[in-house]
């Protein structure tokens, strides 16, 4: 009877698990974008996607709801063999988390959004996913681009091995954006420089790795910016990266 008792509750507790998370993975690719929610019935959410061998894919998830309990949202990203290639479950977010990955095969993978504990977590909410695939900087062919306040942050990348700049120049409108320069860390990018300011015209990020890094650029809304009247602000810019001789 103790034996009949304990398999009753394995799969009980196996049921609970395939009817508290989604049971159709979602594919998604770079570019795409998607909104939906973590609570006490979906604490998993499957995304299917994939990659090819050395390239660069961020993750952008972030809660959208001012007042949402959402406080902790975590993502894992699997292989084909159900191996952990990267998680954010070691760095520290409030209200969003970021991945980003080189990714180390070509071939499929599996990204779970999830809460912190997981089915025994209590944050509940809505999210918003971004794939990305960042822009790649080249010498000799300087990058457009436009961005709006409360709107989503552009991404740029270049991998060097030695000293580089790249010179942010605004074009005109109402946004002065942030302009950050981050380096490609366990799974992670870590902030290793920023330009800002109501009159920044122009400059440069330089840098100097003695080995071959990959490094992230983005241009985007200041997160401490405050628009009581929730104008619409728009920038145009323009990147460039040069690698002196």
């Amino acid at each position: 009877m103790r034996k009949r008792l304990l398999v009753l509750i394995v799969i009980a507790a196996a049921f609970a698990v395939a009817t508290a998370q989604s049971d159709t993975p979602q594919p998604i690719q770079p570019g795409d974008m998607f909104v939906d929610f973590i609570d006490n019935t979906q604490f998993e959410v499957f995304y299917d996607l994939k990659a090819t061998a050395g390239e660069l894919i961020i993750f952008e998830l972030v809660a959208t709801n001012d007042d949402t309990e959402l406080t902790s949202p975590e993502m894992v990203l699997y292989d084909a063999e159900n191996n952990v290639v990267a998680d954010t479950l070691r760095s520290f977010g409030f209200r969003g988390a970021t991945l980003a990955v080189i990714m180390p095969q070509t071939g499929g993978y599996q990204l779970i959004v999830t809460r912190d504990d997981g089915r025994m977590g209590e944050d509940q909410g809505e999210y918003r996913l971004q794939m990305i695939q960042p822009v790649e900087l080249v010498t000799d062919a300087a990058v457009d681009g436009t961005v709006q306040n409360n709107s989503l942050i552009n991404y740029y990348t270049t991998k060097q091995d030695g000293p580089f700049s790249v010179e942010y120049s605004f074009a005109e409108g109402d946004l002065r954006p942030l302009f950050n320069a981050y380096r490609v860390s366990e799974n992670g990018l870590a902030l290793v420089a920023t330009l800002e300011g109501s009159e920044l015209a122009s400059g440069a990020i330089g840098l100097a790795p003695t080995v071959q890094e990959t490094y992230v650029f983005t241009v985007g809304d200041s997160p401490f910016a405050y628009n009581a009247a929730d104008d619409i602000e728009t920038a145009d810019y323009q990147l460039s990266l040069t690698i002196p001789e």
